[in-house]
């Protein structure tokens, strides 16, 4: 486990450096999304074996299609969308104020330190893919990864403080308890993926600090069966749903609402 004292020295780098440059140019920016794009690129086959070991048996084309290459799509994303984000947006003035000479507009500024809670069942595409945006935006970022794919989230520690400086990001490895604590800390905002129960409990720690999330939170994923639906289709559909990623995904089907009279058929 990490010491809440710890956590907090370290975040309180983090918050300083952001007070130093409360809104990066674009070129800051433009360089964290490149070296995180690197980060992933240049060390593929290290994040394959790592989740490989992890999962026990997860194939390197599966990692590839749900968590190395989204990563580097969404890099590659931001970088070309970037400019455009970050222009003001203009607005109508309030009258009489557009007869004065008055102009309006949206200036868009990053949060500060956020903070991201991971979980484990597609742990890059559910912790470095969002760090791109929170590096887009022009915040610092500190997370904590799943306890339970070790072998990945000490590499992806290893690689972070590697490419990254301990004033841009930082990761946090640790069990529940530092899972718990690292929620309670002030930070600027906070995201996190994982179960609805834990996600109320994550939003009661962040509430003490006036913390706003963002929660994924998981549920029910209901396939409703129309009667001009293609069978066979949706079969291999529903098949295919269900077992990618050993049924670890969110949008895994749960239950099937089908007419009476086709059920035996899907079957």
């Amino acid at each position: 486990e990490v010491s809440k004292d710890l956590m907090l020295s370290k975040l309180s780098v983090l918050k300083d450096q952001f007070t130093e440059n409360y809104n990066p140019d674009i070129k800051v920016r433009v360089d964290r999304i490149k070296r995180l794009q690197l980060l992933v690129e240049e060390n593929m086959d290290s994040f394959h074996k790592a989740l490989q070991s992890d999962f026990g048996s997860r194939h390197e084309q599966m990692s590839l299609l749900s968590d190395t290459l989204p990563v580097i799509n969404n890099a590659k994303d931001a970088l070309k969308n970037i400019h455009k984000w970050m222009k003001p947006e203009k607005r109508k003035p309030n009258f009489p104020l557009g007869l004065l000479g008055a102009k309006a507009y949206i200036q868009f500024q990053p949060y500060g330190v956020v903070g991201i809670i991971s979980p484990w069942n597609f742990p890059l595409i559910l912790s470095i893919a969002p760090l791109v945006e929170v590096l887009a935006a022009g915040n610092n970022a500190m997370m904590k990864l799943s306890e339970f794919v070790p072998a990945t989230s000490e590499l992806t520690e290893e690689l972070i403080s590697k490419y990254f400086n301990e004033k841009e990001v930082v990761v946090i490895n640790g069990g529940p308890k530092t899972s718990q604590e690292f929620s309670s800390l002030p930070f600027d905002h906070l995201l996190f993926t994982g179960s609805s129960n834990i996600g109320a409990k994550v939003m009661q720690s962040a509430s003490k600090n006036l913390v706003p999330v963002t929660l994924e939170l998981g549920g029910k994923s209901p396939v409703i069966i129309g009667r001009s639906a293609q069978l066979d289709l949706a079969g291999t559909r529903l098949t295919f749903g269900k077992l990618l990623n050993g049924g670890q995904l969110c949008l895994s089907p749960d239950y099937v609402v089908v007419p009476n009279e086709l059920e035996e058929q899907l079957i």
